[in-house]
Formats: C-alpha cells, structure tokens, sequence
C-alpha cells in the first residue's frame, strides 16, 4: 500500500552514512558512520508569533531559555489539537540541522501511528499548491505515482504529519510573490480537516528570511541554536 512505501522512503535515511564514501578524498578503510549512529538533537528555543515577535533577529531569540528535550517538544506538538489548525515554522541558520532534522523525525516517528511525507521544497515546483507540491514529493522519493488525497484516506488511522523542509529556497526559486505561503499551508490544513483528514504542518526556513513571510498569529516558532563543540 502507499503508506508502506511512503514509510520505506522515510526510514532508509537512517542507514545513510553521514558523507558519501569516497576513496579518492577519504582513507581506504575509513569507517564513516551512519545517521542513525551520529544524530544528536539540536538544542533550540520556542516562542508563540504575535505583534511582537520578531524571529528573524537572533537578539530576540537570544532572550529566550535554550531547551534539550527536542524530541520530546515535537512528539508533543503534533499531538496538539492546534498543530492541525496552524503550522509550526521551524528556523535555524545555515547548517544548523533544519534538513537532517526533518530527514530523522520524518524516519523516527513509529509508521503504525503517524503517516509522515518529507517535502524537500527545492526539489518540487514552487508556484504550485501545497498538495501538488506534496505529490511530487512523493513522486520524487518513492518513484510512485501516489495522490495525496489517496494516501491521506489510507491513513485514518494515524496521525499525518507534513514536513514542509526549506521555504526560503522556495523564495527564492518562486516567480511569484510567495509571502503568504504560510497562509496557503493553513488553508489546506483546513480543507484537510473539513474532509476529516486532519493534518499537522511542520516548516523550516532559514532564520533571517522569516521577516518575508506572513506567520499566522499564535502560530508555534522554534529556532534551532546552532552546535558548539565543548
């Protein structure tokens, strides 16, 4: 069935090693880990959006209390009633592990409970709506055809989740103004939850593009900190 498929797409991230091998840049024999052996949860901060905010200015963020227990924040979250009313934006700055996140969640999260597609928003077409965007991303990492519509009525029983990884590249790929892409993402969680397939959204973004989308007010935002070495 689709969700299987979809669920063998998410979970071989985990044998990955870290870096391709490769003999002629690398020590033969070099032993190069795998994901599943080397992922460490990122610290990060967490803030409710109102007029306030202003999360693309790390001064801001920096008055906020740096959390461990990232796992345990996201587990909670898309269990919410309001994840499947809002989406949660998740920032960072460059390499700060906004990609492998959504890679490792998306792999991690147990398929007889959730329904998890990763959309890498660079890879799918930036002008169109959030459901075909969906679907290529499906077509691109189970070489299927599958529909969302499809899918999403194969999972009743779980909670779906969509992880929406990377809008300012798709900022910047768009011919559009696409500053109420956030906007869009809510209307089709809500459509969504009118067919009863109800849906939690989760988007990254690079941190200091956050200021050229419009975030819903009372929308979840969460900054990862960047790794330091001790």
């Amino acid at each position: 069935s689709s969700d299987l498929v979809v669920n063998l797409a998410n979970t071989g991230i985990l044998a990955e090693r870290i870096i391709p091998a490769d003999p002629e840049q690398y020590p033969l024999g070099l032993e190069i880990p795998r994901v599943s052996e080397i992922y460490v949860n990122p610290r990060y901060r967490i803030a409710e959006f109102d007029e306030e905010a202003c999360p693309w200015d790390d001064r801001w963020w920096n008055r906020r209390v740096s959390h461990v227990d990232f796992d345990v924040l996201l587990s909670a979250y898309v269990t919410s009633p309001e994840a499947t009313r809002r989406p949660l934006l998740l920032l960072g700055h460059p390499g700060a592990g906004k990609s492998l996140l959504t890679k490792v969640f998306a792999a991690r999260l147990p398929a007889s409970e959730y329904t998890v597609v990763r959309v890498p928003l660079r890879r799918v077409s930036a002008d169109n709506h959030v459901h075909h965007q969906i679907e290529e991303a499906l077509d691109i990492s189970t070489h299927q055809r599958i529909a969302w519509s499809d899918l999403a009525e194969q999972s009743k029983g779980t909670v779906r989740v969509v992880l929406l990884d990377g809008l300012d590249e798709l900022l910047q790929a768009s011919e559009h103004d696409r500053s109420s892409y956030l906007q869009s993402v809510m209307d089709f969680q809500e459509t969504e939850a009118n067919l009863r397939r109800p849906v939690v959204v989760i988007v990254t973004s690079r941190t200091v593009v956050a200021d050229r989308v419009d975030i819903p007010r009372g929308a979840t935002i969460v900054k990862l900190d960047p790794f330091h070495t001790n």
